[in-house]
Order: C-alpha cells, then structure tokens, then sequence
C-alpha cells in the first residue's frame, strides 16, 4: 500500500518538517500493519502504544508566597490553640472579665453618685 504524498503540516502560521522529526515513519507504519494483520477471536483488532518522552515541569512544592518560617503550614498538625477551641464546649469558651476592673468601676460609680 503506497503512501499518499505528504504536504507540509502548518501550525499558526509556522510549516513543519516531518522528516526533521525523532520518528521513523516506517518502523511506525511496520507496527500498525502488523496489529492491524493480528487477528483477535475472530475480529481484526488494532492495538497500538505510544510511549511519550519529555521532560516533567518542575513541581513547585513551596512558592515565594509561603511563609514557612513564621506562618502556620497549611494543612499542618493543629497547634495548641486548635486543640483548645476544638474540645472546649462553647458554653465554658466565653470572653474572659477581669473581675478587678469591674469592682473598680462599681466604686467609682458609687463615688460620683456621692
């Protein structure tokens, strides 16, 4: 089976040279004849594999925006403030008074009433 002619592939404006490539058209073509012969129960079936190779973008674990040094990691263990609010029941969780302020303020009250 002869193969058509080929016309150049153009992307955006940009041709590119096939035979330039790292492919071996035949081997490719080879591969697919032979899956497209073997024969599966009865049916023809094609099988095919493509095996990408590049290199991986590099995975960024910590950004410039982490603050690591003074700030809580996300998703972290909980500090010991966390565990606090989460077994303290809201009822015993109320702001704290500071009781010397309050009689301070009752005898001031009852001195300008004076």
């Amino acid at each position: 089976m002869p193969a058509p002619p080929r016309a150049p592939a153009t992307v955006a404006g940009t041709e590119i040279d096939v035979s330039k490539l790292p492919l071996n058209l035949n081997r490719v073509q080879r591969q697919l004849q032979a899956a497209i012969e073997r024969e599966d129960s009865g049916r023809s079936i094609l099988r095919y594999n493509v095996n990408v190779v590049a290199k991986a973008p590099p995975i960024q674990l910590i950004t410039p925006q982490d603050d690591v040094r003074y700030a809580p990691t996300p998703y972290g263990a909980p500090t010991h403030q966390d565990m606090i609010n989460h077994v303290t029941p809201k009822e015993f969780s109320s702001p704290v008074m500071d009781f010397n302020n309050l009689i301070r303020w009752i005898q001031s009250r009852a001195k300008s009433k004076d």
